[in-house]
């Protein structure tokens, strides 16, 4: 347990608000997404802290991946399709795979490569506007504390 609790750690320490996506080979419905809040909080019901959990150790043991786009206090000028004008956020891109029990740290190398990607086809997409790729942050591994992770 102590591993998915340091992954869990590592993504309430990630500032601003964050989209997980938790991919795996034999989730029903296809991918399972999740905001999370500038505050730390699962979805919009307390009961969904321990879903996003489940979902998490079920990946962790038949394998999958997971993305989190977080979401930059720094806004850009883009006209949308409808016409108007919007501030758009940037966003930071992280990457974790689940395989043998453990996760591992994707690199920005490898999640660029996974998120620009068809997964149906293996060829090439486009790169998406605003976003920058980045290594997995290890860096708060040592100071995580169980407390952080169970104040949902």
């Amino acid at each position: 347990m102590k591993k998915l609790d340091n992954l869990i750690g590592i993504i309430l320490k990630l500032e601003g608000s964050k989209i997980i996506t938790l991919a795996c080979e034999d989730f029903i419905n296809g991918p399972f997404m999740i905001d999370v809040t500038e505050d730390g909080i699962f979805g919009y019901d307390p009961g969904h802290f321990y879903l996003f959990k489940a979902k998490l150790m079920h990946a962790l043991d038949f394998g999958g991946g997971m993305t989190i786009r977080q979401f930059t206090k720094e806004f850009v000028e883009r006209i949308v399709p409808s016409g108007k004008l919007m501030k758009i956020p940037k966003k930071n891109v992280y990457g974790v795979s689940f395989n043998h029990k453990e996760w591992f740290p994707l690199s920005k190398e490898e999640i660029r490569n996974a998120s620009c990607t068809d997964y149906k086809t293996g060829k090439p997409i486009p790169l998406e506007d605003l976003v920058t790729y980045c290594d997995f942050p290890l860096k708060w591994l040592a100071d995580i504390t169980v407390d952080e992770i169970f104040e949902q």
